[in-house]
């Protein structure tokens, strides 16, 4: 996995923020991975994440998620609630240089190039991934009451590795991510080894579901009508 850490601005940060979730700072991640897991299989992702709170719990929470192949997409959303949509990612590495993207509609959204330095040796990390989700109906509204859950990360590396790297986000009408501002990056981290996720807590929010409803449409769906619509329903002289 090749991440780098990088600063945005408040404003930005709170506003795609749902409503009982806090910032920590202005700070987030983006990555690039390759997975192999007892449940989806192999598989590779890119992700942009903020770091927030919620109650006593610190952690990562998704802005964009691209997964490669549709099962793990599917198990992803249906069984946890994840923001997944379905992307072409890759990761490359010459030398101490690596490159990884990630892709959709032909579009590389997320990039990230970096310079690594030498192996740090291995080391256990254990961290939190903060996920919000909400029932809908069938025509996009609010089905029910939104919930948090915390997914705890243990992750166990054989290698690691620090050095800078470089992020660029380019945004289309399926994925804005030019929209995000990124200030400036910071560490850039490369490890492998092997990772667990235990969901710790899942709490349903009571009577929040129309205030959840745009930030869950925002990060699961793609803009209604950005994609070609029938003929008949661009013409202007349908009546």
């Amino acid at each position: 996995m090749s991440r780098s850490s990088s600063k945005r601005t408040p404003e930005f940060v709170r506003s795609v923020l749902p409503p009982d979730l806090e910032p920590v700072g202005s700070s987030g991640i983006a990555s690039v991975a390759q997975w192999q897991c007892g449940l989806s299989g192999e598989f590779e992702s890119a992700a942009v994440m903020l770091n927030v709170r919620w109650r006593e719990f610190v952690g990562s929470y998704y802005l964009t998620l691209f997964i490669s192949g549709d099962m793990p997409v599917t198990i992803g959303r249906d069984l946890w609630g994840e923001p997944k949509k379905t992307g072409e990612c890759r990761l490359y590495r010459d030398a101490d240089d690596m490159y990884g993207y990630g892709a959709r509609n032909g579009v590389r959204g997320i990039q990230i190039e970096a310079r690594f330095g030498e192996e740090l040796g291995p080391r256990a990390v254990v961290s939190n991934s903060i996920e919000v989700g909400l029932p809908l109906t069938h025509n996009a509204g609010a089905a029910g009451d939104p919930w948090i859950s915390i997914d705890r990360i243990e992750r166990e590396l054989g290698a690691y590795r620090e050095g800078e790297g470089e992020l660029v986000l380019t945004g289309t009408p399926f994925d804005p991510l030019d929209e995000i501002p990124v200030l400036s990056t910071g560490l850039a981290r490369h490890y492998t080894g092997k990772s667990t996720l235990e969901t710790v807590l899942r709490e349903t929010i009571p009577g929040k579901g129309d205030e959840y409803l745009p930030f869950h449409l925002g990060r699961s769906f793609d803009k209604i009508n950005v994609g070609r619509s029938p003929m008949r329903e661009r013409s202007a002289d349908v009546r």
